[in-house]
């Protein structure tokens, strides 16, 4: 898989593994990428809709997931 500037994707067996730089994560977390509060870490699971994102989201809230930040459109077309 060719990779974007700024990520480095490598296909594994049935999924990605896509590589940011801290500061890119850092930011789509919005904290700051200094400090001991930011390890650095973020998971994603794609979905193939809006509704799909919520129905995600609300499955995780009421399994004990904590909220960190509402799901949006983003930068690389993405939700």
């Amino acid at each position: 898989m060719d990779s974007p500037p700024g990520v480095e994707f490598f296909t594994l067996n049935g999924t990605w593994l896509g590589l940011y730089g801290k500061e890119a994560l850092a930011e789509d977390a919005i904290v700051s990428p200094e400090g001991e509060g930011f390890k650095s870490f973020t998971l994603a699971h794609n979905v193939n809709s809006e509704i799909e994102v919520e129905n995600v989201i609300d499955q995780a809230i009421r399994a004990g997931a904590t909220l960190v930040k509402k799901p949006q459109k983003i930068f690389f077309g993405g939700v």
